[in-house]
């Protein structure tokens, strides 16, 4: 049973009595478990009086402890259950540690644990305290060496951070090997790996001259899966020395590919661990969002050596200062790649379907909480993704140039320390005599800010005044509103601009006020928010007319695309309407022109079509409104996407067969693109219901060539009853039930389909290719099911939240991480009607009462039963 601890809070944070300069290591790994041996120096840090140290250290047995040479007695220090204490110590001493931990036994997916047939680690935020007592915490940044001893024929394999320096032979089939890392870090940064893997190398060579090992460990077999990752690295590594001068510092990096990982990935300093997931990929196993995540996250990891590793946290509550920069810089690599107007379109979508709900639901924060009980719960979109939308802000204020100098700046200051997020902001403002005070309330409150907007044309003076008025949640601060770059445009009813480049760029900092912009010779239509330049709602009333002239002109593509999207939103509203008042619904005939015009524009990028064109989910919908509506909505949404298909199916069944033909494979952001209209016209084709739509789509199943065509298609028919549902479904699995990434995606497309309830999850809960203790696994079941399928999870009898809750204390037992990210999915009771918001708050409390919760869980939960 775990301790419930008590709440951690931002304004208590203090500097430790010790900082730990170094740290020697020695694991010696047996077959059920792992001796390690700590040596530590300890220096009393000047600025605090008390000779105490308290270390953290959980799930191990300690075997000897030891001052100097002196073996401690039992009584000469207290252990816990999660801490060691030793008192009235002198200024500078190495202790010595012997503990034994059971990493075969762990499946926490932290600290030391077993992933397949290999040993390796996780140790942000917290998981270090499970491999050694320590100093367990970001601002306690040490030197490491690390000898490691193993089986050599069970365990190869030894990796650990830093640079190799030594290895050898020992008796009984034995052998060692030793690490050195010459750059201090934290403890979240430790990492080593021990296995039996295949290697691929290859080099780069630095701008300096340089010339850097470049390896990529994965299991025997799935070496021709690791091209494009390899590439991503190497183009990352060039990317940060031309964007930001930054050069790679170790002789070697490595990147550990495994298939039981809690997270996406892990920047441990020169020996990045992966879930597997994000390094392999080839053509046949790997979708277009595969490689695209692929490079994302293979870049995002290497450029926290910088962003991160180089510049660390102060503390836990500065986790944006890390990630939320990393992301954006991730962001800008990927767009540099790929297309940036798609990119971004990209990026805000996933802003705005994952990060706005949390910023509007139980679990909001700030960017920069003010408290937590387990850190691991802000691993989250606000955290990352609205975090990256800050830095991005800065950037757009600062320009290019200007925000190159403040990471220059920065670095200079604070290389091999860390800091905080003032420190940051700070540099950005000296960098550039720019005052940045009233900005870093963005740092500190909650909620989604919103901005009404309203405008009012004076024909006869020809002068547009536009009044905006902020909604924000400023937390007492000394601002009563937020200040942000604001982009607009103007257009006529032709499609013309009426600015120029340099009139788009508005800042707002005042809680109300207006623009006015004169030699406006009609009325214009407004663009506001061009490319998403903050992160906010906005409330202005467009009509279809308007929204038709941006989706036909505007200049800026998000823009263009957002428009797109109101329309379509415009439209299911104006039908669930018409079904809640009892009258007869259709589509206008405008709607369907706007939408015929888009569909068979070919000179639109292909991937800005598919985006455009999509019809949100349910969940998109329901997530605005402030009940969940099960009954309305989605009968508009079938009936749109019924309708568009039956009036459009001879431009999309000539779309798919003359339009977007078959090329040679390439990952090209344009193949990509044709791939993903190709895709989103078999998916609208097949809610038509006619027999030759489904022949057509199983055709286009049975030539696939790559598995982005291939999962679409079968996606498409499993969308409905067909007589190719359960055929396709059979094939697939009977084809890649051997290659466990892609039977994730098999699990996750039928938890996402409509046809799938209660009873076909349990059913695919028994397939031999699902193991619930594998995160992925779980995620691509029950997270697909619990965040997507929206009818079949929230039934009004109930039983899918109970059997949820069941999961959810099953996996807590052994991974309360993965637990706790579960239970997030649970964050929608003030959302739901009476009689289901009283079943799943019923489930929630049982949660609660479950003397055997983790805190991880429990936090979540506590917050969840008490959302208004």
């Amino acid at each position: 049973m775990t301790t419930r601890h008590k709440e951690v809070f931002l304004k208590d944070y203090t500097e430790p009595n010790f900082w730990m300069d170094s740290i020697e290591f020695e694991f010696d790994i047996f077959e059920d478990k792992v001796l390690v041996t700590a040596i530590s120096h300890y220096k009393k840090n000047p600025n605090k009086a008390l000779n105490d140290l308290q270390l953290v250290g959980t799930n191990m047995q300690l075997k000897s402890i030891a001052i100097g040479d002196k073996l401690l007695q039992s009584n000469e220090y207290k252990l816990h259950e999660e801490c060691l204490i030793l008192e009235n110590l002198a200024d500078e001493f190495y202790l010595k540690t012997v503990v034994e931990i059971d990493p075969f036994q762990n499946f926490s997916g932290e600290g030391l644990y077993k992933s397949g047939h290999i040993l390796c680690t996780q140790c942000e935020a917290e998981g270090f305290r499970r491999i050694t007592y320590a100093l367990d915490r970001p601002d306690v940044m040490s030197k490491y060496k690390v000898k490691m001893i193993a089986d050599k024929k069970q365990f190869p394999l030894l990796l650990a951070n830093g640079n190799l320096i030594q290895s050898g032979e020992l008796e009984n089939d034995r052998h060692f090997v030793v690490w050195e890392d010459p750059y201090k870090k934290p403890s979240y940064l430790f990492a080593v790996v021990a296995g039996d893997l295949a290697k691929i190398t290859d080099h780069y060579t630095t701008k300096s001259g340089r010339s850097v090992n470049l390896e990529i460990f994965v299991d025997h077999g799935n070496e021709d899966k690791t091209g494009h990752a390899m590439q991503s690295l190497k183009n990352a590594m060039q990317w940060d020395e031309e964007t930001f001068g930054l050069e790679y510092d170790l002789d070697t990096y490595m990147i550990v590919a495994v298939d039981s990982f809690n997270m996406g990935a892990m920047e441990n300093k020169g020996l990045n661990i992966f879930n597997s997931s994000y390094v392999l990929a080839k053509q046949e196993t790997a979708t277009d969002t595969d490689f695209q995540g692929i490079e994302g996250v293979i870049g995002h990891e290497y450029f926290h050596n910088w962003t991160g590793n180089r510049v660390t946290c102060r503390d836990w509550f500065q986790l944006t200062l890390k990630e939320g920069l990393t992301v954006f810089r991730d962001q800008e690599f990927s767009s540099d790649m790929q297309s940036r107007p798609v990119k971004r379109i990209e990026d805000v979508k996933i802003l705005k379907e994952h990060q706005f709900p949390e910023d509007n639901g139980p679990l909001s924060h700030p960017i920069k909480p003010k408290s937590f009980v387990e850190i691991n719960n802000f691993y989250t979109a606000t955290v990352y993704e609205k975090g990256a939308e800050v830095i991005r802000m800065i950037h757009t204020l600062l320009g290019s140039a200007g925000f190159r100098k403040g990471m220059d700046l920065y670095f200079e200051r604070h290389d091999g320390h860390a800091v905080t997020t003032e420190d940051f902001i700070q540099a950005m403002a000296d960098a550039n005599d720019y005052d940045l005070d009233q900005f870093k309330v963005w740092y500190d409150q909650n909620g989604t800010p919103k901005l009404n907007i309203e405008a009012e044309y004076n024909e006869k003076e020809q002068v547009l005044n536009v009044y905006y008025e902020q909604e924000v949640n400023t937390n007492n601060s000394q601002y009563d509103s937020l200040y942000f770059p604001f982009y607009v445009g103007l257009y006529n009813t032709e499609g013309e601009s009426l600015l120029s480049a340099d009139q788009r760029k508005l800042v707002i900092k005042d809680k109300k006020g207006k623009f006015t912009f004169t030699d406006i010779k009609s009325s214009p239509v407004l663009s506001l928010n061009e490319n998403f330049t903050a992160p906010i709602n906005i409330d202005y009333q467009y009509t279809q007319d308007d929204l038709a002239t941006l989706v036909g002109h505007c200049q800026d593509p998000f823009n263009r695309y957002d428009a797109a999207q109101k329309l379509i939103e415009l439209e299911i509203k104006n039908i669930s309407q018409q079904l809640q008042a009892g009258t007869e619904y259709n589509v206008s005939d405008k709607f369907l022109h706007n939408y015929r015009l888009l569909l068979t524009d070919d000179k639109l990028d292909a991937s800005f079509k598919a985006f455009a064109l999509g019809i949100p989910r349910l969940r998109s919908f329901n997530d605005k409104l402030a009940r969940y509506d099960f009954k309305y909505l989605p009968k508009a949404i079938e009936y749109l996407k019924s309708y568009l298909a039956k009036e459009l199916y001879n431009e999309l069944n000539d779309l798919v067969i003359h339009k977007v033909k078959r090329p040679e494979f390439s990952i090209t952001a344009e193949a990509m693109g044709k791939r993903a209209l190709k895709n989103y016209a078999l998916d609208l084709l097949a809610t038509s219901g006619m027999p030759s739509a489904f022949d057509l789509i199983y055709s286009k199943y049975q030539k696939a060539d790559n598995m982005t065509d291939e999962l679409g298609a079968m996606s498409a028919l499993i969308s409905t009853q067909n007589p190719y549902t359960e055929k396709a479904l059979t094939m697939f699995y009977d084809k890649w039930k051997h290659e466990t990434l892609v039977m994730q995606k098999w699990l996750a497309v039928q938890a996402r389909s409509p046809l799938t309830n209660l009873d076909k999850m349990k059913e695919l809960e028994q397939s031999d290719v699902y193991n619930k203790k594998i995160p992925n696994l779980l995620r691509s079941l029950w997270g697909q099911y619990a965040r997507f399928n929206m009818l079949n999870f929230n039934q009004l009898d109930g039983d899918s939240y109970r059997y949820f809750v069941e999961q959810i204390k099953d996996v807590d037992s052994y991974n309360p991480q993965i637990a706790a990210g579960m239970a997030k999915l649970l964050n929608f009771k003030n959302k739901l009607d009476d009689e289901r918001a009283s079943v799943l708050e019923e489930c929630l409390l049982s949660l609660k009462e479950d003397s055997k919760l983790s805190n991880d869980v429990l936090e979540v939960v506590n917050k969840n039963i008490t959302a208004n």
